[in-house]
């Protein structure tokens, strides 16, 4: 409507308002546009962190999570899911029971009151395939001992696993070689 009026009804409508008024409304503007024009650049900051962080995920095999039991949320990063083969369909509730499942028998053995543990374990997946998985977790209790938060990280360790098992069966092997000289030896 302001556009319509001619320079004359401009003015009577500025004059209408002191001047200080109008330089307020105009510092207010000023001050909204670089508030908007900061929170797009940090939004845009925050969003190339984010994906440094999700690749820097990915390349290391490293999973994340944090359980909050308390107030039933969870945080579990998309390579975690993959780890232990659920999609991004999976509820909240199928990743912490999957979650829960790997380190039950941490948190209920007797040590089960020390506040962080580390583990090995075994991923059994629903095409039979396996995976194997090194936790670092941190575990937050209740005054009475129950688990309220889970927090930790999950590393691929399956191709490690596998190079150990290679490794060993070629320490077998050699041990079987200078073994069966040793005896060819004695026999001669």
């Amino acid at each position: 409507a302001i556009a319509a009026l001619g320079s004359d009804d401009l003015l009577m409508v500025v004059s209408g308002f002191d001047i200080i008024s109008v330089a307020l409304f105009a510092v207010v503007g000023l001050l909204i546009v670089a508030i908007v024009g900061r929170l797009r650049s940090t939004s845009h900051m925050a969003a190339e962190v984010q994906s440094r962080l999700l690749l820097a995920q990915e390349s290391a095999g490293l999973g994340l999570f944090e359980a909050d039991l308390r107030h039933h949320t969870l945080f579990a990063s998309p390579h975690l899911r993959n780890l232990l083969s659920l999609d991004e369909k999976s509820s909240h509730a199928d990743v912490l029971r999957a979650l829960l499942a790997l380190y039950e028998r941490h948190l209920s053995s007797r040590n089960g009151n020390l506040p962080d543990f580390q583990c090995e374990h075994r991923i059994e997946l629903a095409d039979g395939a396996v995976r194997w998985a090194l936790s670092k977790v941190e575990v937050e209790r209740t005054g009475d001992g129950h688990v309220s938060r889970l927090r930790g990280a999950v590393f691929d360790i399956s191709e490690r696993r596998q190079l150990d098992q290679q490794l060993q069966q070629a320490r077998d092997r050699l041990q079987q070689q200078v073994d069966d000289l040793q005896h060819l030896h004695d026999l001669s």
